[in-house]
C-alpha cells in the first residue's frame, strides 16, 4: 500500500523527526472531521463537518480527483504513524482546467502552526502546478474559502500569496420534518436561514 505522496510536503525543520506526512487512511476520516468541526465551531457553535462527505473526499469516490496528505506523529524510525490521529490535513482537488480547490485544517494546538501552514500551502503550489501541466495549460489558480471571522486562516493564506476575490453571505436555519409537506419546495439555488456568516473566497494564480 502506498503510504506517502510521491512528492510530499517539506515540513518545518523544527518538526523533522517528530512529525511526517502520508496519504489519508480510512481511520483518519473521523479525526479529520473532528478537526474541521472544531475549527468551524470557533465561530459558529452549531456548525459541524459531515463525516460521510469527508469519507468520500478522503478515501472514497471523490478522492480520485484529489492529492492530499495528513500530518501525523512520526514513528521511532521517522516513518508516519498509522495509529495516531492527524493534527493537520490538506487536499487539492483538480476541479477544472485552470482551477484547483484547496482545503486544509490544522489543529488549534499544532506545534509550529504558522510554519506548518506555510509548508502545506507551499506544497499546494507544487500540486496545483502539476495539475496544470497534466492538463496542458500554462496558468492556473488555487481557490479556497474561509469564514470572515477566521482571521487566523486568512493570515495563513495571505502570507502564502492569496488575494480575496469575492464574498458571499452564507445562511442556514433548522428544518423541521413537517416542512417537507407543509411548505413549498425551495428553489434549487436558494439557501435560507437565520444563522449567517460572510464567506470569503481567496485565490492565488500560478504562472
Amino acid at each position: 500500500m502506498l503510504l506517502v505522496d510521491h512528492f510530499p510536503p517539506v515540513l518545518p525543520a523544527a518538526l523533522e523527526g517528530r512529525f511526517a506526512t502520508r496519504v489519508p487512511q480510512s481511520e483518519d476520516v473521523q479525526p479529520v472531521t473532528a478537526l474541521l468541526t472544531a475549527a468551524m465551531r470557533r465561530f459558529d457553535p452549531e456548525a459541524a463537518a459531515s463525516e460521510p462527505a469527508m469519507r468520500s473526499r478522503m478515501v472514497g469516490l471523490k478522492s480520485w480527483a484529489r492529492r492530499q496528505v495528513v500530518v501525523v506523529p512520526a514513528a521511532a524510525d521517522g516513518a508516519p504513524s498509522l495509529d495516531l490521529p492527524p493534527l493537520a490535513w490538506i487536499a487539492l482537488e483538480d476541479r477544472a482546467s485552470g482551477r484547483t480547490n484547496v482545503q486544509f485544517v490544522l489543529a488549534e494546538d499544532a506545534p509550529e502552526r504558522e510554519a506548518l501552514a506555510a509548508s502545506l500551502l507551499d506544497w499546494a503550489l507544487e500540486v496545483g502546478g502539476s495539475f496544470a501541466r497534466a492538463r496542458g495549460v500554462e496558468t492556473t489558480k488555487l481557490t479556497t474559502d474561509t469564514n470572515e471571522l477566521d482571521t487566523d486562516r486568512q493570515a495563513f493564506l495571505e502570507a502564502a500569496g492569496y488575494d480575496m476575490v469575492r464574498t458571499w453571505l452564507h445562511m442556514r436555519r433548522p428544518i423541521a420534518p413537517e416542512e417537507a409537506t407543509s411548505l413549498p419546495a425551495p428553489r434549487q439555488e436558494t439557501v435560507c436561514g437565520s444563522g449567517r456568516h460572510l464567506c470569503i473566497v481567496l485565490c492565488r494564480r500560478i504562472h
